[in-house]
C-alpha cells in the first residue's frame, strides 16, 4: 500500500513530541517516485495544518530512510524513463513543491542521513535546517551521468550552501563526497562516530535545539533566516523544473538512462 512507503510516527525527545518520517522502500534504496513524492507532500501539508494550530503539537522533525544501506539513493528511474517533457517538469514541480515544505515548517527539521544520499535523496535533504550523517554516508548530485539536471531543487541550494565555484564543480562531475569531505565543506553539520547511527545522532541535535529553546523563538528565528534565501530558491527552482522538461526528452537524457540501466558508459552527443 502506498501509505506504507512513508511511515510517520511520534517519539519523545527531551520530554516533548518530535515527528519522525521514514522513507520505506529498502527494495529500492528508498528511491523517490511519484507516489513517495505525493505521500511526502501530503503529510508535509498535514503537518503544516497541525502546527498552524499548535507550534507545540510537535517540537521538530526528523527525516530518515529505510535500512542500513540508503537515505535516499535518488530518483526511480525505472519510472521516469517513460515521461515525455510535460510529465518530466510536472515530477520535478511535485518534488520542488513537496521538498519545499520543510523549508517553511515552523520546527526544526533533521535528515539523518545514513549511507547514500544522491540526486533526490541530497536534494530532500538539503531542505532540512540541519543534516547529520553516518560515519561512513555518501552524497552527490549524479544527475549528470544520466544526461539530465537536478530536478528538486539542487541547482539552487547546492549554489547557496557551497558557493558557486564549488557547486558547479561537483553538479558537473556528479562527484559523490564521503561524509567527512561533505562536513568540511558545510554540507553536513555532524558526522557520527564510527558505529554511530545517523538517527541515534539526530536525536542527539533534537535534543540540544529543543531541550532549553522557546518553540516561538525557533519559529521566527528559521523564519528570519531563511527570507532572502527563499526568494532567491524560488525563482532558480522555477527555472529548473523547466529546463529538467526540456532536456528530458533529448538523445542524451535517452542513451544516460540507457546506459544506467543496462550498466554501461554512456556516450552523449550534446542533442
Amino acid at each position: 500500500m502506498s501509505e506504507n512507503i512513508l511511515l510517520v510516527e511520534t517519539i519523545t525527545v527531551a520530554g516533548f513530541p518530535v515527528e519522525v518520517w521514514t522513507f520505506n522502500r529498502p527494495d529500492k534504496l528508498n528511491a523517490l517516485n511519484r507516489a513517495l513524492l505525493l505521500r511526502i507532500d501530503e503529510e508535509g501539508l498535514r503537518l503544516e495544518r497541525e502546527l498552524a494550530q499548535s507550534l507545540v503539537a510537535k517540537r521538530a522533525l526528523i527525516l530518515r530512510g529505510s535500512g542500513e544501506k540508503a537515505f535516499i539513493a535518488g530518483a526511480d528511474i525505472s519510472e521516469m524513463n517513460g515521461f515525455g517533457c510535460e510529465e518530466a517538469e510536472d515530477f520535478s514541480r511535485l518534488g520542488q513543491r513537496a521538498f519545499g515544505r520543510l523549508e517553511t515548517l515552523p520546527i526544526p527539521t533533521i535528515a539523518a542521513i545514513q549511507g547514500f544520499a544522491l540526486g533526490g535523496g541530497l536534494e530532500i535533504a538539503m531542505c532540512c535546517d540541519i543534516l547529520v550523517a553516518s560515519h561512513d554516508a555518501q552524497v552527490g548530485q549524479p544527475e549528470v551521468f544520466l544526461g539530465l539536471l537536478p530536478g528538486f531543487g539542487a541547482t539552487a541550494r547546492f549554489v547557496e550552501k557551497l558557493g558557486m565555484g564549488k557547486a558547479l564543480e561537483l553538479l558537473y562531475s556528479g562527484r559523490r563526497l564521503p561524509a567527512a569531505d561533505a562536513q568540511s565543506l558545510g554540507l553536513l553539520q555532524r558526522v557520527g562516530q564510527p558505529e554511530e547511527k545517523a538517527f541515534d545522532l539526530a536525536r542527539k541535535v533534537a535534543e540540544e535545539c529543543l531541550a532549553k529553546s522557546g518553540p516561538l523563538a525557533l519559529a521566527h528565528i528559521k523564519t528570519v533566516a531563511r527570507a532572502a534565501q527563499r526568494t532567491v530558491t524560488l525563482g532558480t527552482c522555477e527555472l529548473e523544473a523547466r529546463a529538467f522538461g526540456r532536456v528530458f526528452e533529448s538523445d542524451d537524457k535517452k542513451e544516460g538512462v540507457a546506459a544506467f540501466l543496462e550498466k554501461r558508459k554512456a556516450s552523449f552527443t550534446g542533442h
